[in-house]
């Protein structure tokens, strides 16, 4: 079944100034608000970055805490199907 909340819309409706994060789409939060999703590789772990507002501190991430945030969780899926992330489920062996 497709969730139809999660869109992928072209370009980011919320300002953010990180070269190094690659943007992944948009969904909405529990009002319906767009939040852009990002992944950065800015430090040696990866993150997920779910954007709210272009003020600087008007985001969440966390790659560890992904899989207990359905905005995160969707950033970190996204972020697996483009190539930019290793799929965990698929390489443990």
């Amino acid at each position: 079944m497709n969730d139809t909340r999660h869109t992928e819309t072209a370009s980011p409706k919320w300002q953010h100034d990180c070269e190094r994060c690659t943007y992944l789409g948009a969904t909405p939060d529990i009002d319906g608000a767009q939040l852009d999703l990002y992944i950065c590789a800015q430090q040696k772990i990866p993150t997920v970055i779910a954007r709210y507002g272009h003020e600087g501190h008007q985001y969440f991430s966390g790659i560890q805490v992904a899989e207990n945030d359905p905005h995160l969780f969707e950033a970190k899926r996204r972020a697996i199907a483009k190539g930019l992330l290793p799929d965990e489920e698929n390489s443990r062996g």
